[in-house]
């Protein structure tokens, strides 16, 4: 089991702990201009006018709040989920299939969420499955200290092979099939262009799927494949 105080979760070797002012990086470089911008020169002002909280990830005994350089860094900001929004990039009968985990009668038009507003690992532990472990403390961290009701993580996904394979291997899905197809159609325009703006495209990962090395297993009870099938992936931003 992890362990988890209020501002922090270890789990597999890793921390995931919230950055205070002073330990706010100086140097951060994930291979995106940015990400870098965002983690070196913009992170105080997002705290300062709380509309991120940003955490970083170490291994156990070489943390931030020891001296030690992150190896990956995530930002997040509350989010909700829109009957309206859904209807619109999706369909009704999608969001009936959504929403049905609730009872009738108790249905609502909207759901709390949080949004992975920023995400990024230093180069040199890229391809190593940081992305991985950071999002599953991500999951852990909102699920089992989940203090004002959090139904689903969602993320402004990058549209580019890297980032999509992240969040397909964590199972994040898309708000319908309009979307599925649009993301692969654009990866087809980068696998056969050498420069081609890169966009993003939103997803959703439900926590009620999700418990610590039973990931569709106990929490699969819970989810309806039918909703979406999971085809993009990236780091996203609010």
């Amino acid at each position: 089991m992890p362990r988890n105080d209020r501002n922090r979760i270890e789990y597999e070797g890793w921390v995931l702990e919230q950055l205070t002012p002073v330990e706010f990086p100086r140097r951060f470089d994930c291979g995106n201009p940015d990400l870098n911008e965002f983690f070196t020169e913009d992170l105080a002002q997002h705290d300062h006018t709380l509309l991120t909280k940003t955490y970083a990830l170490t291994p156990i005994g070489a943390t931030v709040s020891e001296g030690c350089d992150p190896v990956a860094l995530i930002a997040y900001c509350n989010d909700a989920i829109y009957q309206e929004v859904v209807e619109k990039r999706a369909s009704k009968s999608f969001w009936k299939r959504f929403s049905r985990a609730l009872p009738r009668g108790k249905r609502y038009d909207v759901f709390p969420a949080v949004k992975i507003a920023r995400l990024g690992v230093q180069v040199d532990y890229q391809a190593q499955g940081v992305g991985t472990a950071m999002i599953n403390l991500t999951k852990g961290l909102f699920l089992t200290n989940n203090r004002t009701g959090c139904r689903f993580l969602t993320v402004d996904a990058y549209v580019t092979p890297q980032a999509i394979g992240l969040y397909k291997k964590n199972d994040f899905q898309f708000f319908g099939t309009n979307d599925q197809g649009y993301c692969e159609a654009k990866l087809e325009e980068i696998s056969l262009a050498q420069s081609v703006k890169v966009e993003t495209i939103p997803m959703y990962y439900d926590l009620l799927r999700f418990s610590f090395g039973e990931d569709r297993v106990s929490s699969d009870r819970n989810h309806d494949p039918s909703i979406g099938s999971v085809v993009c992936s990236g780091d996203g931003s609010p």
